[in-house]
């Protein structure tokens, strides 16, 4: 998660996980149990933990969301998931960061990654996504994976 924030959010995302380790979020996509209180939406249980659902920014007129039937329900599922600890939304940086780069962009990437790889865990399916490189096509390191 650090690496996701790149120099400007680093910290914030260092915090996220820190707030929804692995090994919690894991046993709970995969349907081992429910995180927390609630049915597991990780698009919903990531950003609204980071404090970044438009409902938890009052001072931000602009939402980056464009779906609105998609923010409503990611409000409505964090709602149920009854979250205490959230993050203060202003320790992300937007501010001359690229849209690529974007803390939004980057923490819907994840939970992607976490639900395409729900049944065999991240580290092993990002492990074995680099396994499936062709020695020709990857560089040494790859080699020792």
């Amino acid at each position: 998660m650090t690496a996701l924030g790149y120099a400007r959010n680093q910290a914030p995302f260092q915090e996220l996980a820190t707030k929804i380790p692995l090994a919690e979020l894991e046993p709970a996509l995969s349907g081992g149990n429910h995180f927390r209180a609630g049915r597991l939406d990780p698009d919903a249980l990531l950003l609204g933990t980071a404090g970044l659902l438009p409902s938890q920014r009052p001072e931000c007129e602009y939402s980056p969301f464009e779906d609105y039937d998609y923010v409503n329900k990611l409000e409505k599922v964090w709602e149920a998931l009854q979250q205490i600890d959230i993050m203060d939304y202003r320790a992300w940086q937007f501010f001359r960061v690229r849209p690529a780069n974007s803390p939004l962009r980057r923490i819907i990437g994840m939970s992607r990654l976490l639900q395409r790889y729900r049944e065999r865990g991240l580290l092993l399916g990002l492990v074995a996504l680099v396994r499936e490189v062709p020695p020709e096509n990857g560089s040494r390191f790859w080699k020792m994976v």
